[in-house]
């Protein structure tokens, strides 16, 4: 496991490098301290480590310590960070890398640019064709491509146009990599030349570079009446195979094989004759096992339209029978599509129209293929419906078979984004069950991405093809991505998206649904609970999901008395790992509070399978109050938990709060107690909920918002061993206008934070309302003074809930006026992190990817490995008829580069200082001073850096320094972020004596320089014996490196180098000699 990266072993081997004969000792530093886990002896200069006690959850911090055999011991190692999940399956998310939109890939945009097509070639880069209308004297469209580097965010070379003639429509291009190297594109040409009658089916062939390797060519021999939708696949041996449809006989499917010369092996080939659709896609086709091939399309069954399919040999040697592939049998199937696996079986899928949609639904099937006989057997029951939301049509998806076996499923979606039409995708594993939730992959939902669902002319709004570092490139047409019309616009999934986009919640969509509430469980997991309209009046409702954030069994009804609604619920874990729920309830003109506690039961392997009541539902009216509302609760070092809520005597009476505290046997401990006789006062509900939360030595703390001036927060601390409170104290400094809405959170240092809304338009904040927080000490001191917690600060932010983080910092998130189109004006859920001292850690984050209409009411927590869970109810899309319960698990680690440094939790053990920090500042340096560990410099000023005769090392998490001078030695610069782009020409006046560059490991980074940007950069026969000034790039196949052309300098590949182990690339430009590790991708520009 990389550093930074993730594991589901608690009891890992962990290995090193030492000097034979000395000791190293392990530790690791956890949320809780530091302890030692392990002592090993360097044999061989080598060390390991079998860690025996079990690693907590969340994040660990390795440190080792190295002793010679007089006792003299090395200081504490830099810090090796890994987080332990529950289920490692599903990696690290940047939520922020996850939200920009792609550029277009048209450079073109005047006019229409749609139908988009995408295949990787063997170097990695990624071809993607269209067609466009540039409103030519003639009209019509032609077709383009244009080369992506392996990111898919680098253009190649220029858009080129693909048909030589372009005269009337040249559409529907489609593409495929070849044995070679290069790539095939055919395509439709209704030009009345070479195919004088309608369409014809036309092809051309291209080297990797783009350059062309033929004139365009005609690829159908039968030219009466229309030759249309082609496909295109290619075979092992370099060459190729060609489909298309034909009106020839009603509608026939056709075919010609070409070899790897680009010659015709033959004749066209008639696969079927009569009743192929016209109108419902075209054919496509897959390699298979031991050189079996199928071809599917659309075609009358019987029914209406059905998936149909033939199983032929390569070589024309067998062919078997016409297949049904849908087992859903009424009205049409159309746009079939179909991937391989790796393990030889196939899956099938398209957008079906049968009588249990609302519009269209997507339906896929899986066959496994003997290859031997070439019989076709269904696994599992029959097709299956693949997307979640189905509200409206749902349309001509696209599939990418994925390295681990599985695959992914893509498709348009009609409303699906609230604003036109959207792209949405589904995670299967290689026995097609789902994997993830079903995800949102556009990442801006304004207007129209991938539409087209009825026209038969846009066959292909979308595309994806894996990429060389595991994730998928999706492309579609969209009407915002350039600014006249449609353009092209591709973006990058990462295939763990479906555990860290927005789901919904709720199973049943019936009514309203509204209000959740949510607990992290001791299995890893987390449990959610809501009120929902289903039945009329309201019920609360929940929904156990485990680690990954998938379902645990159905949705649950908590209440067991129907009368009337029962709303508002909260939940709390208690230390036992059981939890309760508690809401209220109208009965008989009062309300009334209730609670229900719950266990779990168990499969045979101990894993947790559904939530089971314990004892019965308890209800009970504070005493001599009419009107009890909003409970709230927090769970007792003790193992027993507080409930706080609003009531009132009676109307027009003032509203007040109360508490009762409960031991570990849901036990009423002492008599309840008023914490503020005076809230608010005649309004028929009160303003806000009462908020509690425990501390670290036991304490609770109480926050409500009172009619003091205009508004108050206040806050009481309570002693539950002695039932007595501390003094009333206001958290809030400003006091004109409203404040309201408080959230009180515990902090990892023993203090608290009150957050709260404030409607005070005189401050920094100087719109409609903002969010603030006030830290405070365990004894109700204030720490500092309030601060505003929002950065957008136009229109309105409020309702902010905070929770804190137990490896230390917390998180406050709120509703912000802050979204944009379609949902300009409306609230989205926005999250900002913090440090313990209040000190904003990264940017304000969006979580919702909805937009339109109002996102309200968020909730979280933490879960066991230290992911964020949010909840918050969606009054926009919702489920397709109504509001609903969303959800998105968030990766603060990953998307801040938070952790567990081994200095701060050392420090809260009680533990010395470590010499060496896991975190640094955006400049830092591993000076060489000649000793074991190195001098760390690292400080939030450091702007520039110089290093000495050693060999040093220096990271940079951006290009905000000022200077950086490696000194003598041979000195390595880190890019020690993710997803950075350095030109390295750009920065001549800022970088020199560095010989090394690493771009990191999974960090998605990007390089580019020429020749010239080496002068005062690399050694002299550095590492090889040439003569040459060389300069050595290290890192991994998700980096990318550009190699940039002067005017007087070239570069040339030289072929692969091994250098201690590892194999280089080598490039020669004059004197300059560039070796890049073999994985790293690269391009010459």
């Amino acid at each position: 496991v990389a550093s930074g990266g993730r594991t589901d072993d608690r009891k890992p081997t962990v290995s090193g490098t030492g000097t034979s004969g000395n000791t190293v000792t392990l530790y690791v530093t956890e949320a809780n301290g530091q302890r030692e886990v392990g002592k090993a002896l360097v044999i061989d200069g080598k060390w390991t480590v079998e860690v025996t006690d079990a690693l907590n959850f969340g994040q660990n911090v390795f440190t080792a310590v190295e002793a010679d055999t007089a006792g003299n011991a090395t200081p504490h190692s830099p810090g090796y960070a890994i987080s332990v999940t529950q289920n490692d399956r599903f990696g690290g998310f940047d939520l922020g890398g996850s939200q920009g939109s792609g550029a277009p890939i048209n450079t073109t945009v005047v006019g229409y640019q749609n139908n988009p097509q995408v295949t990787k070639l063997a170097n990695g880069n990624l071809v993607v064709t269209w067609q466009g209308n540039a409103r030519k004297e003639n009209g019509g469209y032609d077709a383009f491509f244009q080369i992506m580097d392996p990111t898919g965010k680098i253009k190649l070379g220029q858009e080129q146009m693909i048909n030589q003639r372009n005269y009337l429509n040249q559409d529907s291009p489609q593409v495929t990599a070849l044995a070679d190297g290069g790539f095939l594109i055919v395509w439709e040409s209704y030009a009345g030349n070479p195919d004088p009658n309608e369409d014809g089916i036309l092809g051309r062939r291209y080297d990797a570079s783009g350059a062309a390797q033929t004139d365009e060519f005609l690829v159908n021999q039968t030219t009466a009446g229309g030759q249309r939708s082609p496909s295109v696949m290619s075979l092992p041996d370099g060459g190729y195979i060609v489909a298309w449809h034909s009106v020839q006989s009603g509608g026939s499917i056709m075919q010609r094989t070409y070899d790897a010369q680009n010659q015709p092996v033959g004749n066209e080939v008639l696969i079927k004759a009569g009743g192929a659709a016209t109108d419902e896609g075209g054919p496509e086709m897959v390699h298979l096992d031991n050189d079996w091939y199928l071809t599917i399309w659309s075609g009358a069954d019987g029914n209406g339209n059905g998936v149909l399919g033939q199983l032929r040999k390569l070589d024309g040697s067998a062919a078997g029978p016409i297949l049904t592939l849908n087992t859903t049998l009424d009205k049409a199937q159309q746009y079939p599509d179909v991937i391989a696996l790796k393990d030889g079986s196939f899956v099938v899928f398209w957008d079906s129209a049968d009588s249990q949609a609302n519009g269209t639904d997507i339906r896929a099937a899986h066959y496994r293929v003997d290859p031997v006989s070439g019989q076709a057997t269904l696994i599992g029951n029959g097709d299956f419906i693949v997307n979640q939301y189905t509200a409206g049509k749902q349309y001509k998806p696209v599939g990418v078979a994925l390295e681990d076996g599985g695959y992914m499923l893509i498709w348009g979606s009609e409303g699906g984004d609230g604003d036109g039409s959207a792209i949405y995708a589904q995670r299967f594993d290689a026995n097609s069950q789902k994997i993830g939730h079903e995800f949102l992959v556009n990442p801006d939902t304004w207007g129209n991405q991938g539409s087209g669902w009825d026209d038969v002319d846009l066959e292909h709004i979308l595309d994806a093809t894996l990429m060389d570092d595991g994730n998928i490139f999706v492309t579609w047409h969209s009407d915002k991505v350039d600014p006249d019309s449609y353009g092209i616009e591709g973006v990058v999934l990462d295939i763990d998206a479906g555990f860290y986009s927005e789901f919904t919640v709720n199973t049943s969509t019936k009514g309203e649904q509204s209000y959740s509430a949510t607990s992290a469980l001791p299995n890893g997991g987390f449990v959610t609970v809501w009120q929902s309209a289903h039945s009329g009046d309201f019920d609360i409702i929940g929904q156990l999901h485990d680690a990954s954030g998938m379902p645990i069994g159905g949705e649950f009804r908590v209440n067991t008395v129907y009368a009337s609604s029962q709303v508002r619920p909260d939940i709390v874990t208690l230390q036992d790992g059981t939890f309760i729920v508690s809401y209220y309830s109208g009965e008989n003109g009062d309300s009334v509070i209730r609670t229900q506690r719950f266990g779990y039961s168990h499969d045979e392997a101990g894993n947790i399978t559904a939530a089971t009541p314990i004892g019965s539902e308890q209800a009970f009216k504070g005493a001599g109050q009419r009107y009890n509302c909003f409970p709230m609760l927090s769970a007792l070092d003790d193992g027993g938990y507080m409930l706080v809520w609003n009531a009132r005597t009676t109307d027009n009476q003032p509203w007040k709060v109360m508490c009762r505290q409960y031991d570990a046997n849901g036990v009423m401990v002492g008599t309840e107690q008023v914490v503020t006789d005076f809230l608010w006062s005649s309004v028929a509900t009160p303003h806000q909920k009462a908020i509690v939360a425990t501390l670290e030595g036991g304490q609770v703390v109480m926050t409500y918002s009172k009619e003091v001036n205009a508004g108050d927060i206040y806050f009481r601390v309570y002693d539950p061993k002695s039932q007595t409170f501390g003094a009333e104290i206001r958290a809030n400094q400003t006091t004109a206008d409203l404040q309201g809405t408080p959230s009180v959170a515990e902090l990892a240092n023993g203090n608290f934070i009150v957050t709260w809304d404030s409607y005070n338009t005189k401050g920094l904040d100087q719109g409609a309302g903002g969010v603030w927080g006030r830290i405070y000490a365990p004894d109700g001191s204030a720490v500092g003074n309030e601060f505003l917690i929002n950065t957008f600060t136009p229109n309105i932010q409020r309702r902010p809930v905070a929770v804190a983080r137990p490896e230390g910092g917390f998180v406050t998130v709120y509703a912000s006026q802050a979204d944009k189109a379609p949902g300009a004006g409306t609230y989205g859920i926005y999250l900002q992190f913090f440090d313990d001292a209040g000190n904003r850690v990264g940017q304000e984050m969006r979580i919702n990817q909805l937009v339109s209409g109002d996102q309200e009411w968020p909730e979280l927590t933490f879960l066991a490995d230290g992911r964020l869970f949010v909840t918050w109810t969606d009054y926009g899309v919702g489920d397709g008829s109504g509001s609903a319960i969303k959800g998105r698990i968030i990766d603060l680690e990953s998307t801040l580069g938070l952790g567990v440094t081994p200095q701060d939790a050392a420090v809260k053990s009680g533990a010395e200082p470590l010499a060496a920090d896991a975190a640094q500042g955006s400049l830092w340096m591993l000076f060489d001073d000649g000793s074991a560990s190195g001098l760390l410099l690292d400080n939030a000023a450091l702007s520039a850096v110089r290093g000495g005769a050693g060999n040093d090392f220096i990271a940079i998490k951006d290009t905000s320094f000022a200077m950086i001078d490696g000194g003598d030695g041979i000195d390595t610069l880190l890019l020690d972020g993710k997803n950075m782009a350095l030109n390295l020409d750009a920065l001549l006046d800022r970088i020199t004596g560095i010989e090394k560059i690493d771009l990191g490991q999974g960090g998605s980074n990007s390089l580019s320089l020429s020749a010239d940007a080496l002068e005062g950069l690399g050694q002299v026969d550095m590492v090889l014996a040439d003569g040459r000034n060389q300069f050595v790039i290290n890192g991994d196949g998700s980096n990318s490196i550009q190699l940039l052309e002067s005017l007087s300098e070239s570069w040339l590949q030289t072929g692969q180098v091994e250098i201690s182990g590892v194999i280089y690339q080598a490039y020669v430009s004059g004197s300059a000699e560039l070796l890049i590790e073999q994985d790293i991708q690269v391009s010459q520009v």
